[in-house]
């Protein structure tokens, strides 16, 4: 049993967001304590992801505040919040295409604030080593399949030591095994003291990994408790996510196309090698 009796690190308190005419939260509460793992779900539109992006800065409230380790940061940057400790992970992965596995990382642990060049070569090896991705470090990300680019992107966020680590549907278009490694990972760091809130379609492996379950639906919250007493609110709306992402993956397979990966910007700056090579045969010092 994993202990969750911590002081609450992360709060949110009446968060609204509008777009224009559109409200998209409304009078979201959300509190999560230190080691805590919380599980939010609710069908597509739900406002599930604008609510994660408000969480570490990428968009402001209309209304409401955050609050991270005691501190308001209600109005403060994502790029201070993440060297804070309050990080996330997308949807679909966004590596740079052009660089390495372990430069990905490397960038990550790099700009996360507090580490020097030989914290960040050890803080992403750590990383890589954690989710299984060490045999891969040199390899160019735009090769990944997408279990691996999904670990990858998990690398990422674990590089810059996270205290809560933000999770948006990291399980999605996993086969069972591959749901059952990811499980495996975040137990982990579970362990390891990190808080997680993790938004999934996929109810089961929530109920793996939380100790809480959050329901959201139009914008609001509609249950929140523990997952062994679940409401028939609760699990309505866990219903009505698992229909709607049934419909947009049936929706997606009638045109899908294979996903890219955006190009290294040009004005982004060649990193200093790490001052020990890497343990796989170093496609980065090759090139020095």
């Amino acid at each position: 049993m994993i202990e969750t009796d911590g002081e609450i690190i992360l709060a949110a308190s009446g968060i609204q967001k509008r777009f224009g005419a559109l409200s998209v939260l409304e009078d979201v509460n959300f509190g999560i304590r230190e080691n805590e793992a919380v599980g939010i779900v609710g069908p597509n539109g739900a406002g599930k992801t604008t609510f994660l992006s408000i969480l570490v800065g990428a968009h402001r409230p209309s209304a409401g505040t955050v609050t991270f380790m005691g501190k308001d940061v209600t109005t403060a940057p994502a790029a201070e919040r993440c060297r804070g400790g309050l990080v996330r992970t997308h949807q679909i992965p966004r590596p740079f295409s052009n660089m390495t596995v372990f430069e990905n990382v490397y960038v990550a642990a790099a700009n996360s604030g507090s580490a020097n060049r030989e914290e960040a070569y050890e803080r992403s090896l750590d990383a890589l080593q954690l989710t299984g991705m060490m045999a891969t470090a040199n390899r160019r990300a735009e090769a990944l399949g997408l279990l691996d680019r999904k670990r990858l992107e998990l690398s990422r966020a674990l590089a810059t030591s996270p205290k809560v680590l933000l999770l948006d549907e990291i399980g999605g278009g996993l086969s069972d095994g591959e749901a059952a490694e990811l499980v495996d990972i975040i137990l982990e760091l579970r362990r390891r003291g990190i808080a997680i809130a993790w938004i999934e379609h996929i109810v089961h492996l929530l109920l793996q990994v939380t100790d809480r379950l959050i329901c959201m639906d139009a914008g609001t919250v509609i249950a929140d408790g523990a997952k062994s007493s679940a409401s028939t609110r609760a699990t309505g709306c866990c219903k009505r996510s698992a229909r709607s992402v049934s419909a947009s993956r049936r929706a997606r397979s009638s045109h899908s196309s294979a996903p890219t990966v955006p190009a290294r910007p040009r004005c982004f700056a060649p990193l200093p090698a790490p001052t020990r090579p890497l343990p796989v045969g170093s496609a980065w010092t090759a090139r020095t």
